[in-house]
């Protein structure tokens, strides 16, 4: 009895020859049974680590900044400038901050902010002229019977 104890306690022969009516081992399968308490298909909750919950919202923030600032610098360039300018500006400059390049709509809402105050200096310009009686000194100076 000793000595089948110690036939069992030692190791396998890395070198004898396997059974011929022995099946051959199966690998392990990749489906894992879900234990009790977990549902199939649905992860548990772990908290992430830190740094790449903080880096993948960053990401995010400034993937939306760069969105934002496009959309409202296009905006401004086709309607109401001196709203959507300023919109598209802070966007932009929002998304540099956050370490991705906000140029293109920065650059249009500086574009349309520019030349919407252009065009509202103009209309006031405009609009003072009219007052103060210039349409009529213009029309006075020119030739009889063109008007």
């Amino acid at each position: 009895m000793h000595e089948s104890n110690r036939e069992a306690a030692a190791p396998p022969n890395p070198y004898a020859q396997p059974d011929p009516g022995a099946r051959p081992a199966q690998p392990p399968s990749a489906y894992q049974p879900p234990t009790f308490g977990q549902q199939s298909g649905v992860a548990a909750y772990a908290p992430a680590a830190s740094g790449t919950a903080l880096s993948a919202e960053k990401t995010r923030k400034a993937d939306t900044a760069v969105q934002l600032s496009l959309a409202f610098g296009i905006l401004a360039m086709s309607w109401l400038p001196l709203i959507f300018g300023p919109l598209a500006i802070w966007q932009g400059n929002r998304a540099e901050s956050l370490g991705r390049s906000g140029t293109v709509g920065r650059t249009l809402g500086w574009i349309a902010t520019l030349l919407g105050l252009l065009v509202l200096v103009a209309v006031v310009a405009w609009v003072y002229y009219l007052r103060t009686g210039g349409l009529e000194r213009l029309l006075s100076q020119l030739p009889p019977g063109v008007v």
